[in-house]
């Protein structure tokens, strides 16, 4: 995985044996000046140069391990671009000691793992149930000391298809995605070490040679040039003493040379071009700007959200909300060791030009070096970023975890406990510090790039036992939820609190039992048009006034529609949960559903249905819902709608809508955080305790029949590079009988990476960057759906392997009792990762709403998963998988494609348009048949 843009970060590159003592505390005594969460962390470093940092949290019975190791693709040489990100993946193909896939170890204890690489550094992690953490050091050990042994031509050949994919899936085959593969080189000269992609090209990664990748290894993955993050429901002691055992024996490699600053001096603009196959032009304003953590960085971190976050902004203001000329408008400082950029970006309304929109964003840069920014925007930024800040640390392992941000920090500024450091740099900036640094920096010169349609290690002493992989350490972990507290308001407004008081935030989330599924026949897209229309003005405040009042605040509001609800969100620092509350109810209650600002977010959503057809995954998303089901069924429609409905939705239709569905008896009040239940009654009694409306409504979607037999659906997208497939079926509802024997099920056949379809067609064929199966389970029966994104010149290929999958699981080779152990310990040991934030537990809360799940759903899902025999998953396979009813739904060059595709027979052929509708077969442009 490619992490394009890292979070904030600046670097030390990291020399052996020196930058630590041997042992050192950090209590974080700085914290006390604030409210920031305290967390300690205990570093030391082995004899070898691995450097540990330890962080104890039992709050959740989870463990997390995160590795840096200091190298990118900055640290590659020409010629042998993007061996960075290609190493990565081959650390996952097996060692000495474990010669399977290294996902196998992790998953089966219920984990969850993945890395990534940029520019600077590469990073491995895994979250894991807290008795499993010895097999986790283990196995991430054995792959650092013992990978070699292990590494064949045939594993490399396999990785260097994979990656080849994920150019095309991430690149380019995705909108725009042509700008990003490029702006290195256009930004960066040649002799710069970040004057190259990350992924880097197709040649380089055709050109590496088994050899080039083990020199790679054991120059850059060495204990003298990684750190070692283990964090969670851990014992330091013991933490300790594996880190020692499994790390300690391994040879430490020489020093990797340190690379110096080495920020690019424009003096004068330069142009280009592109062509990309989008329906809209973007402009990109890009800037060289300072490196992590250095004077500058964290300015123009916070000049980016006053230029783009809400719709007070200043480019969001004029050119999304005021003038209409853009569809999205984008700020970001992309921080990174050795330089920065700073990307504004916007793109194009339809019937607007490229050269409107670049003189718009001029402009308005113009005037900001030339006026500079306000005090109240910048309070609003620091506002909207303290809240960021603090929320981020909840969760302690993943991209962004607190393990992570340990070693961030070490890794850019030489320490783990730089918290309170990074937190004031921003906090303390003054309206002169950000002027002085946007002037310093936005004033020179810059690219300006329109993307536009077409036309062996050292021997040493051992002792750890790397024959078997560590089995659990105790009895499984269990999840110990805070107290589901539920009360229920004379309005009929129905609360529900879990406390969770390890830091200082609170998350609401107003849930209401009606979505898409209600939309009348005609008006497909209302409840998400409506959803989308609550915060777009109230009786008393405007939608700017909305945004505004939420970065005020700190709070970040969200509205998300789906199939069976309706979400508003809003989350805040404890201190300002009153006031948020208080937005979150003038949203709901109050929505004003104003003729011209539905006129705006209806040509916005119709934009974005414009956009849908360059982007291949939702093309056959919305082709396979029409295939899947009958044209008058509500699930033959996308949630978005289609533009004809978008075109018909009036206010009124949605003041109905409203007026109907979004009532108090119809909704549930879900907090999690810092409070008790005395706390949110008061609070919601004040907010929404006059709040009145009719009963709750009832919502009645009819069954869909199943398919009669297979057909292939064929949707021509020309110059395509990869093609999409999905296989689609009638799926089951959410409350199955059998509903926990699927789960089960598909988890063996399509649900993680260690599933059938993915190591069939990505590990052993080499066709795909990823494939996947899922139930999507709704209050009514949804689809099953099976898809991955294939080379061109592969697809029918993958159409036979994944039809050979499906097969399989319906009868012809039944799961494994391997298979079935597997399959239930991945979802029920990494069951609890899902109830780690006050975020998390809000959206668990939300599920229980939406499905009237019982009040012990959570606590009686492990042991159900674990009752499910090999018997009742198989019989799932058997009744609910039917690769003789199914629509085959390929998304692609037809002009390379179609030829194989027919000759596989599968069933009749029907051709869609891009908006999903029954067509003739299109004029192909060359037919390649």
């Amino acid at each position: 995985m490619i992490r394009r843009f890292p979070r904030a970060m600046a670097a030390l590159a990291i020399a052996c044996l020196g930058l630590w003592p041997a042992v050192s505390v950090h209590a974080d005594d700085a914290t006390a000046k604030s409210k920031l969460p305290e967390f300690k962390t205990e570093t030391f470093t082995l004899s070898n140069g691995l450097q540990v940092i330890l962080h104890e949290d039992h709050s959740t019975p989870i463990a997390a391990v995160d590795i840096w190791y200091h190298v990118g693709s900055k640290n590659e040489r020409r010629g042998r671009t993007g061996f960075a990100h290609l190493f990565e993946h081959m650390m996952f193909q097996g060692s000495q000691h474990n010669e399977d896939e290294y996902f196998g170890p992790i998953q089966e204890a219920g984990g969850t793992l993945n890395g990534s690489t940029n520019e600077d550094r590469t990073n491995y992690w895994e979250v894991v149930p807290s008795n499993y953490l010895e097999r986790a050091l283990m196995v991430e050990a054995d792959r650092m000391g013992w990978l070699l042994p292990a590494m064949t031509k045939e594993k490399l050949s396999n990785q260097q298809e994979v990656v080849r994919n994920e150019r095309r899936q991430s690149g380019e085959n995705q909108p725009y995605g042509v700008f990003f593969l490029q702006l290195n080189e256009l930004i960066y000269p040649p002799e710069h070490p970040y004057g190259h992609s990350v992924i880097g090209s197709h040649e380089d990664l055709e050109a590496a040679s088994l050899e080039d990748v083990k020199d790679f290894f054991r120059t850059y993955y060495t204990p003298c040039n990684a750190t070692l993050c283990i964090g969670g429901d851990i014992d330091p002691k013991q933490a300790r003493a594996w880190a020692e055992r499994y790390f300690g024996p391994i040879a430490p490699g020489k020093p990797v040379q340190q690379l110096d600053r080495w920020v690019p001096d424009w003096t004068a603009d330069r142009r280009v071009t592109m062509e990309d196959r989008v329906q809209l032009p973007r402009v990109y304003c890009v800037w060289h700007s300072p490196a992590s953590y250095d004077d500058g960085d964290a300015a123009l971190s916070l000049l980016a959200r006053i230029l783009s976050d809400g719709k007070g902004s200043r480019l969001y203001n004029r050119l999304v909300y005021t003038e209409q000329i853009a569809q999205d408008v984008r700020a970001s400082q992309n921080s990174s060791q050795l330089a920065s950029t700073f990307i504004v970006s916007a793109t194009a309304k339809p019937q607007q030009t490229p050269q409107a929109i670049e003189a718009a964003l001029q402009e308005e840069i113009a005037r900001l070096l030339d006026k500079g920014v306000t005090g109240d925007e910048l309070q609003r930024a620091k506002s909207s970023f303290e809240r960021e800040f603090i929320d981020g640390w909840a969760r302690v392992g993943s991209f962004g975890g607190r393990v992570d941000r340990f070693n961030e920090y070490n890794h850019y500024v030489g320490r783990p406990d730089y918290m309170r450091q990074d937190f004031d740099r921003h906090m303390r900036l003054s309206v002169a510090d950000v002027n002085a640094a946007a002037r310093r920096w936005l004033a020179k010169g810059h690219l300006i790039a329109q993307v536009v349609p077409f036309g062996k290690p050292a021997e040493s002493k051992d002792t750890a036992d790397r024959t078997r992989i560590p089995g659990a350490n105790g009895p499984d972990p269990v999840l110990a939820l805070p107290k589901m507290q539920r009360e229920t308001l004379s309005n009929g407004l129905t609360l529900l609190l879990m406390e969770q008081h390890e830091i200082p935030v609170v998350q609401f989330n107003m849930v209401f039992r009606a979505g898409s599924a209600a939309d009348p026949v005609g008006l497909a897209g209302l409840a998400a048009f409506t959803a989308d229309m609550l915060d777009e003005g109230t009786k008393t405040r405007s939608a700017v006034a909305i945004s505004e009042a939420a970065r005020e605040l700190g709070a970040d509001l969200t509205i998300a529609s789906s199939w069976d609800g309706i979400t508003a969100s809003i989350g805040s620092l404890r201190k300002n949960m009153d006031g948020a509350l208080a937005l979150l109810s003038d949203v709901v209650r109050n929505p004003a559903f104003d003729p011209k600002e539905a006129q705006r977010v209806r040509t916005t959503r119709q934009t974005q249905y414009l956009q849908s057809k360059d982007n291949p995954n939702a093309l056959a998303n919305r082709i396979g819902a029409r295939a899947v089901f009958p044209a008058s069924h509500p699930y033959s429609f996308t949630e978005m709608g289609t533009d004809k409905t978008l075109a018909a939705i009036a206010p009124a239709a949605m003041r109905d809508f409203y007026a109907k569905d979004l009532v108090p008896a119809n909704a549930t009040l879900i907090a999690v955080g810092d409070l008790t239940m005395a706390d949110l009654k008061k609070s919601a009694v004040e907010a929404m305790g006059a709040w009145t409306g009719g009963p709750a409504p009832s919502v009645n979607v009819p069954d869909a029949p199943a398919l009669s037999g297979i057909k292939l659906v064929l949707v021509d997208k020309p110059g395509a590079t990869q093609s999409i497939v999905i296989l689609g079926q009638l799926g089951v509802a959410r409350g199955n009988p059998d509903e926990y024997a699927i789960r089960v099920m598909n988890q063996s056949l399509g649900g993680q990476f260690m599933s059938r379809i993915n190591l069939n067609l990505r590990e052993d064929k080499g066709y795909t960057y990823g494939a996947r199966s899922f139930f999507d389970m709704r209050r009514t029966p949804g689809p099953f759906i099976a898809t991955a994104a294939v080379q061109t010149e592969v697809t029918a290929l993958a159409v036979t392997e994944f039809m050979k999958e499906l097969r399989d699981v319906h009868g012809a080779r039944p799961l494994s009792d391997k298979e079935l152990q597997d399959a239930r310990a991945s979802l029920t040991l990494g069951f609890a990762r899902q109830f780690e934030t006050a975020s998390d537990l809000a959206n668990r809360l939300t599920d229980l709403v939406l499905y009237n799940l019982p009040a012990d759903h959570f606590e009686t899902f492990v042991p159900k998963v674990q009752a499910v025999s090999l018997e009742q998953a198989n019989h799932a396979g058997r009744d609910y998988v039917h690769p003789d009813k199914l629509a085959v739904v390929v998304v692609g060059d037809l002009s390379r494609i179609e030829k194989d595709l027919l000759a596989l027979q599968l069933g009749p052929v029907e051709y869609r348009d891009l908006d999903g509708n029954l067509m003739e077969r299109p004029q192909l442009s060359s037919l390649g048949q």
